[in-house]
């Protein structure tokens, strides 16, 4: 993961909490599908506390969830999502 996918995704994840309208459509139903893969993987280590901003990481390619599912040229190192 790049250092501009890192950057993406945050921004996109952040702005989507201030205002869902301001992410495209079609990109929020990528996020969607992308989350649900994600939830269900067994290389997602979910955070054991409530924390509102970060839910888990990666334990493949190290990415904070959901910030990774925002980044639009991120790929799954697994190949289960991709662009």
């Amino acid at each position: 993961m790049s250092i501009k996918d890192i950057r993406e995704g945050w921004y996109n994840y952040l702005k989507m909490g201030f205002n869902k309208k301001s992410i495209a459509p079609e990109f929020l139903k990528e996020v969607e599908k992308r989350a649900n893969i994600c939830k269900d993987c067994p290389e997602l280590y979910t955070i054991p506390i409530d924390l509102e901003i970060v839910k888990g990481m990666c334990q493949k390619c190290k990415c904070v969830f959901p910030a990774l599912i925002f980044a639009p040229n991120k790929r799954c190192p697994l190949g289960k999502w991709s662009v």
